[in-house]
């Protein structure tokens, strides 16, 4: 069976990186997927738009659990901003 769960998620760190460097690996992103932990699988769906496949969580053989999502992806250089929408 599966569900829908909506999460609201704010995070902020800071770094070293430039703002441009920054920017570049957020706005590219199977190179910044490539940085996540857990993530079993990126697929590519078209339109920058990606379904990521999360890594199960099990106990021996039976696997409990397994996240999968999906959501488009728009980056704007002049804000320096990435958003998303889940699809």
């Amino acid at each position: 069976m599966s569900f829908t769960v909506t999460i609201d998620v704010s995070r902020q760190f800071e770094t070293l990186a430039s703002p441009e460097a920054a920017f570049g690996l957020l706005a590219d992103v199977p190179r910044s997927a490539s940085h996540f932990p857990d993530v079993e699988k990126l697929e590519p769906l078209g339109g920058n738009a990606f379904r990521w496949i999360m890594e199960k969580i099990a106990i021996g053989d039976h696997a409990l659990q397994q996240t999968i999502y999906a959501c488009a992806y728009r980056s704007d250089s002049a804000t320096m901003s990435v958003d998303w929408t889940p699809i």
